[in-house]
């Protein structure tokens, strides 16, 4: 069995910060339904009966851009908004784990 590590810091009261070994995550909801992003761009939905040990979890993004020849200003505005909260998620990773997304991608 190998060592795991996970600590989560509430920043309000609908957003909690999540930090694990392998990444940062940012949760945003109520209890029983909550939205979290971590710092690879993974998106994930989450519904539950609290309590009851009944919860249904779906992956909404890989972080992986689309292509589409379709595009308008609100998909421009929400590619804007997560490109913001992924920087902003990266930036969190670094300063808990001291290091650099992007130098590590680097070195491999």
């Amino acid at each position: 069995m190998g060592l795991r590590f996970h600590k989560s810091i509430k920043l309000g009261k609908f957003l909690k910060l999540n930090i694990n070994k392998g990444s940062v995550s940012l949760s945003a909801g109520v209890k029983g339904a909550h939205i979290t992003v971590n710092n690879k761009g993974k998106k994930t939905a989450s519904v539950g009966i609290p309590g009851s040990g009944l919860s249904y979890q779906k992956t909404l993004g890989t972080g992986k851009k689309k292509s589409s020849k379709k595009n308008n200003k609100a998909d421009d505005i929400l590619d804007n908004i997560e490109d913001q909260i992924g920087d902003a998620i990266n930036d969190i990773a670094e300063n808990f784990t001291g290091k650099n997304k992007n130098n590590d991608e680097e070195e491999m």
